[in-house]
């Protein structure tokens, strides 16, 4: 029988091999090396490859893993945990981060009265009817509102009381998760953030990927609210021309060897061109993305005014999740709603939904 130490050395050797076969050829792209380890570690945490609470190697470990100095490991952590993706627990080592309040994170994802709105008003995490939840400086009585066409069973069935939730109405996303699986991309409410109107979808992503300086590619011509919320987080725009049949892909995969933050595409009743990319290159552009393992930004704020039905959205072909899609209904109903979304997955929705409570916040 093997000894608890033994078993515990084995199981770190086990938990350092899997996160070297999830960063993959981490080092191709351009820029510091110790960025680039950052952003391989961010994408697995962001697909859920690398859960909450998962203890990573040890920063030495770690570097003889991927034959780095101890330094450039060092500053990768460092990003990290800057960024809130990890934590450092003294005496401990250090986790993928986690949803507690123990050391108050901080950031682009914002302070613990953040996380605690977030955390405690996703899909089944609501604070239940007993608990006076000092965090929030508002009112559960909403009653004073009644005279604005909402009745008192209309009150009394809000989830949370407080009548805010930076996920969204929990019936909201259940909706909207049912809405997108009707395009072809199975979703569920926990995948889904409502936001103000899809512009702040989109600067909610830029603000999970992008740094000054990042490139971001676009097609082009494209949408100019994407292109006013990746310049206003710093990014250097890269043009991918767009032909009769939508985004070129030979072209974008020639674009994705300057290593860009992410990628975004529309689609489906592109802006302005108003064209809509059939299914087979849809999935090219999948294979593309994926090979590349660069996440992308799929806008289909206007799918809902395609003619017929559109094929399913390129996420529906991308397995390994690594990115966002952005939607709205102000289209469909009334602009004046501000009625957006993102699609993500779990861990990735999550951090979504942390940035975006920061700028409501505001």
């Amino acid at each position: 029988m093997r000894s608890r130490a033994t078993s515990a050395q084995a199981d770190r050797q086990s938990s350092l091999g899997r996160l070297v076969d999830e960063l993959g050829p981490w080092s191709d792209g351009a820029g510091p090396l110790y960025r680039q380890l950052a952003r391989a570690i961010a994408l697995g945490i962001d697909r859920g490859a690398l859960p909450a609470g998962d203890r990573l190697p040890a920063e030495r470990t770690l570097a003889a893993a991927v034959v780095v100095s101890r330094g450039t490991a060092v500053a990768a952590y460092d990003l990290l945990v800057a960024d809130g993706r990890v934590e450092r627990r003294p005496g401990s080592g250090t986790f993928v981060g986690g949803i507690g309040l123990d050391d108050p994170p901080s950031g682009r994802e914002g302070t613990a009265l953040v996380h605690r709105l977030v955390d405690a008003s996703a899909v089944d995490r609501h604070v239940g009817p007993d608990l006076i939840d000092l965090s929030l400086s508002v009112l559960h009585d909403a009653s004073a509102i009644g005279r604005f066409s909402l009745t008192d069973e209309d009150l009394a069935g809000l989830d949370p009381a407080s009548g805010y939730s930076p996920w969204g109405l929990a019936d909201l996303r259940e909706a909207i998760a049912a809405h997108v699986s009707g395009w072809g991309l199975a979703t569920d409410a926990n995948q889904v953030v409502v936001t103000s109107g899809a512009q702040q979808a989109i600067a909610v992503a830029a603000a999970c990927w992008v740094r000054p300086g990042d490139t971001v590619v676009v097609d082009d011509p494209t949408y100019p609210g994407a292109v006013a919320a990746f310049t206003q987080a710093g990014a250097r725009l890269l043009g991918v021309p767009v032909d009769r049949h939508g985004i070129d892909p030979d072209a974008l995969a020639d674009a994705l060897t300057a290593h860009p933050a992410l990628v975004y595409l529309q689609p489906t009743v592109h802006s302005p061109t108003g064209i809509t990319t059939a299914e087979p290159r849809r999935r090219r552009i999948a294979e593309i993305v994926a090979a590349a393992r660069i996440p992308l930004v799929e806008d289909l704020a206007l799918t809902d005014l395609a003619w017929g039905r559109p094929p399913a959205p390129i996420s529906a072909f991308e397995a390994t999740a690594t990115g966002m899609v952005v939607g709205s209904l102000g289209k469909r109903f009334w602009g004046g709603l501000r009625l957006g979304f993102i699609r993500a997955a779990e861990p990735l929705a999550l951090r979504a939904a942390r940035i975006k409570a920061t700028g409501d916040l505001g």
